[in-house]
């Protein structure tokens, strides 16, 4: 499993908190996929299982740059695993929300036809994955 994390700008109001309650994030926009589309769907099945229900979604998109940006300029909150924000964690340009109820986790998962060669971009992010480590190996299986 993958760690997900609620995150935003450093200057945001919940940025500065030691811990957040879920009930208390409802009160934030917050930035992140189309909501009816599979990540959408996942993300809020998550977030639901930490007690995060009822919140607004500000901005909706497929392409992670747009709600990035904004979420950087400190407009809003997301949800998100860690390696998709990592170099903003790193840059300083976002920071993670401590939730009292602790980060939900989802599996990651790459599969394909052995029959078909992967694209050179796919074969990229499978090795990207794999020299990744956060508070634990990240599996991947051959």
């Amino acid at each position: 499993p993958q760690p997900l994390a609620l995150f935003a700008a450093p200057d945001h109001a919940l940025a500065r908190r030691k811990r957040v309650r879920a009930r208390e994030l409802r009160a934030y926009p917050f930035f992140g996929p189309l909501k009816d589309s599979m990540y959408g769907r996942l993300l809020r099945s998550v977030l639901a299982e930490i007690g995060v229900t009822d919140f607004s979604t500000i901005t909706q998109s497929q392409d992670p740059r747009v709600w990035r940006e904004l979420l950087c300029a400190g407009v809003g909150i997301t949800c998100s695993l860690y390696l998709s924000v990592l170099p903003d964690l790193r840059s300083g340009r976002l920071v993670e929300i401590p939730v009292a109820e602790g980060a939900p986790e989802v599996e990651v998962r790459i599969g394909f036809s052995p029959a078909r060669t992967i694209s050179p971009a796919s074969q990229a992010f499978v090795e990207f994955l794999r020299t990744q480590r956060l508070d634990g190996p990240i599996a991947v299986d051959d």
